[in-house]
């Protein structure tokens, strides 16, 4: 695909905004854009495909700006909207000057392309610190209250809560990781950087999507109501917050 378009979506006045574009004189960056193909993905929440382009659907129409990055001649456009967090907020579109250049497998592939960036983008809301970050009503400073048992099976890197599973595999390495550094040291403030070179969670070395998983974390342990919780700190940092004490053990041998 050589034209494409990336538009974000400002829901309170449902305009969409380019953010970026390959295959254009033009990158376009800020122009907003409305109607059309674009529009229909947007409203729909659906991918749309047109063959044979008219007046009254082409993004090149009437009164668009001229920054706007956009092909006069044509033919073929596909736009996916970007889901984050379960509702749209972008629209990724790719043109042709070609009838008929885009099939069902493009829009497979465009839509794993948008569910990806859709994912990208809600880890940067949430660990830039868009959602909550004070500590919850009802928690206890460290220390006090009722002492919780933490389970951890190294064979598969599992962690149990007061009995109840939580996560295994990287996540739950994760998180056993941030329960000894804070049980150990003291620690409750853990960043992006310092848990990519921490050899022992043994990170894959390419496309960790640390933020996915940290997201999913947080997520799991909030819809649970375990007494350990995550919320951003900030840009790229996270907050270990727990609720009394914890106690820790692991089991390295499953058969044990």
């Amino acid at each position: 695909m050589r034209h494409v378009v990336y538009l974000q979506l400002d829901e309170a006045s449902g305009r969409l905004t380019v953010i970026g574009s390959r295959g254009y004189a033009a990158l376009g960056a800020g122009t907003v854009l409305d109607g059309g193909i674009i529009g229909m993905a947007a409203a729909t929440g659906r991918a749309i495909r047109i063959d044979g382009m008219h007046d009254d659907v082409h993004l090149n129409r009437p009164g668009f700006r001229l920054s706007a990055p956009a092909l006069a001649d044509a033919q073929s456009q596909i736009a996916v909207p970007v889901p984050v967090n379960g509702r749209v907020r972008g629209v990724l579109l790719a043109e042709s000057p070609e009838r008929r250049a885009f099939f069902s497998d493009d829009e497979f592939g465009m839509s794993i392309i948008a569910s990806q960036m859709g994912s990208m983008q809600a880890a940067i809301e949430a660990l830039q610190g868009t959602e909550q970050t004070e500590t919850p009503p009802g928690w206890a400073v460290p220390g006090e209250g009722t002492r919780t048992p933490v389970l951890y099976y190294a064979y598969d890197d599992s962690i149990f809560i007061d009995g109840q599973y939580v996560i295994k595999g990287i996540a739950g390495r994760l998180l056993h990781y941030m329960i000894t550094q804070y049980q150990v040291l003291g620690r409750s403030e853990f960043s992006n950087k310092e848990i990519r070179l921490e050899t022992m969670l043994r990170l894959p070395t390419m496309k960790d999507n640390l933020e996915t998983r940290l997201i999913l974390l947080r997520r799991r342990l909030e819809t649970r109501k375990f007494p350990v919780r995550l919320v951003a700190a900030g840009r790229g940092r996270v907050t270990l917050q727990v609720r009394g004490e914890l106690e820790l053990a692991a089991v390295l041998d499953h058969r044990k």
